[in-house]
């Protein structure tokens, strides 16, 4: 069954929408079990008598309580009384849900706007999806990949499949001999022209391979990188 993995994001009126945005450099995560809500809000340069003042009004615009919270250096994990999603609305988690996809936790809010990681089972669904979406914010659209295969499980976390799969076998050479004879160290252990000659191939040839592989696997990783850039 193919599947479609897709990576947006969406400016939306929202009080965690207006926290991070208020905030500069901040995200939000959300997760929901449908009867507490628990966030972590990261990036704080400090945690300052203006973010604490901030989170009190976050708990009011959301009409909840705080039962619980924890600090670390720069990250607070609040726990909420209520569910948050039946007081909150969410045009994503709504929209999504409408139109036969899956949201992916944690709900990540970002520079004002929601960060969306969602699995689609048709093209059509995707766009019905895009076009509802589209009345309530400005949509960026990310990253999207087709995803073949029979067993979701395997797509849904970061597996040497998603990041080495689309290589070639040439490519997967020129990567792991860049990786064994120095070319990432630092201080660099060997230049391009080395790995080449262990290689026994033109120096073009690896640079072509190894540029090739590394384009690939950034690309598959792309959505977790946004997932965690602010």
């Amino acid at each position: 069954m193919t599947r479609y993995e897709i990576t947006f994001r969406l400016a939306y009126n929202s009080p965690f929408g207006h926290f991070t945005s208020t905030h500069q450099g901040v995200s939000i995560s959300q997760w929901c079990n449908w009867d507490k809500d628990y966030i972590e809000i990261a990036g704080l340069s400090a945690i300052n008598e203006d973010v604490q003042g901030g989170i009190l009004d976050l708990a009011k615009s959301l009409q909840s309580r705080i039962i619980r919270r924890s600090l670390t250096k720069n990250t607070i994990g609040l726990v909420f009384s209520q569910y948050i999603c039946e007081k909150v609305i969410s045009p994503p988690l709504v929209t999504i849900d409408r139109f036969n996809c899956l949201e992916l936790q944690p709900y990540i809010f970002q520079q004002g706007s929601e960060l969306c990681r969602v699995i689609a089972f048709s093209q059509t669904d995707i766009r019905k999806l895009f076009s509802n979406l589209d009345s309530y914010g400005k949509i960026e659209m990310l990253s999207r990949r087709r995803v073949d295969g029979d067993v979701v499980r395997d797509n849904l976390n970061l597996s040497s499949s998603n990041l080495l799969g689309s290589l070639t076998s040439k490519q997967k050479s020129a990567l792991r001999s860049a990786i064994d004879i120095g070319y990432y160290k630092k201080p660099r252990g060997a230049n391009a022209s080395k790995v080449a000659k262990v290689m026994g191939i033109p120096c073009s040839s690896f640079v072509d391979h190894l540029r090739k592989a590394e384009n690939k696997i950034l690309n598959s990783l792309h959505p977790f990188i946004s997932l965690e850039a602010v």
